[in-house]
Parts: C-alpha cells; structure tokens; sequence
C-alpha cells in the first residue's frame, strides 16, 4: 500500500460523496420548484436526467465526469412560453466560462427558447465582470456574450441567469431562499 494510492482513493470517495451531496440538492430544487408550481420538464416529458454530453469513448476522458448537472422546469398554466432551471456547473469543457475558478450553482429561465436546452445553464458564466453573488442578469439577442451566441442553436426573446458559488449553499433553505426565490421573483417581475 502506497501513500499515493491511499490519497488517489480519498479522492476518489470524496468524488462520489459530491455526487451524492448535487444529487440531493437537485431532488431538492425538484422539491421547491414544484410548490412553485413548476414540474421537472426537459423535452416535453418528466425526467431523471442530470447530466449531458457525457463519453465512454477512450478518446473522450474529458467527457468521463460531469462538467455540469442540471435540471429544467415548466409551469404550463402560468408560464407557457417559459423555460426555468437550476445547474451545477463543475468544469468548463468548453474553454468559455470566464474568471471560472470555482464550481457554481447557476438558476434562471427562458421565454420563447428554440434549440438546445443544456445551453442555457453555460450563458451566465460566460459574462465578463459577472459576480456571483445571486445578481441576476438578463440576455437579449443583443447582449448575449459573443464565446456563445448561437452556440448549440439555443435562440430566446429573454434569458435572465443568477449564480452563487456552489460551496455556498449548505442546504435546502439556501437553495430556496438565495436561489429559487429570487428567481420566481424575477419570473414574476419581469412578466407582469
């Protein structure tokens, strides 16, 4: 047994408890989103999926491990037109995220959205000079960042984005009340 080996395996178990520990804070979104009245809705149905753009090609290692975990939402009657969600952004694969230096819980929504829904979560870590301090930020056609305009098809009338550091929230009352809140409140600002 070499040292090495033991802290490779710490490294390891602490990997699969951060699995744990995002998948707990997703079912809770899940949880909070729907006393809001939004259902998890990607593609039109219900689903468990929580990650995208995943390899188990030898050529593909950096797509072995999540770069992001996600979850999206819709509320039909009220908001037929809107798209919401709530991310985990781990890793940028793409190379466009700027001042990226932690891992981030990023919310927000769509109206009138086409294209690739995963795209929407990689918009607020793409601003320059953005803080991550639950300031949320809208994107027109006209101020969508230029490392991602039109990037995996994704067009809207309106995307607003807020974003924390992960290591932030603690528990389900800091997703609810620094993340979820505020972005209904935004939902519901917006579109009276």
């Amino acid at each position: 047994m070499s040292e090495q080996g033991v802290e490779l395996m710490k490294l390891i178990v602490e990997y699969h408890k951060l699995n744990k520990q995002i998948s707990d804070l997703l079912s809770d979104s899940d949880r909070i989103m729907g006393e809001y009245g939004w259902e998890n809705n990607e593609s039109g149905k219900s689903t468990n999926v929580v990650v995208f753009d995943m390899s188990k090609a030898l050529y593909g290692p950096h797509k072995w491990c999540p770069n992001e975990c996600f979850r999206f939402y819709k509320n039909e009657t009220e908001y037929p037109t809107l798209m919401s969600f709530v991310s985990i952004l781990l890793f940028d694969v793409n190379g466009c995220y700027k001042d990226f230096v932690e891992p981030l819980i990023v919310a927000g929504w769509a109206d009138e959205k086409e294209g690739w829904y995963n795209w929407l979560i990689r918009y607020h870590p793409c601003m320059a000079d953005r803080r991550d301090d639950g300031t949320i930020y809208e994107f027109t056609a006209d101020n969508t960042p230029d490392t991602i305009r039109g990037v995996g098809g994704v067009k809207f009338k309106k995307l607003c984005t807020l974003g924390f550091p992960l290591v932030s929230i603690n528990n389900s009352d800091d997703l609810k009340n620094k993340v979820i809140q505020p972005m209904i409140e935004s939902i519901k600002t917006t579109r009276r």
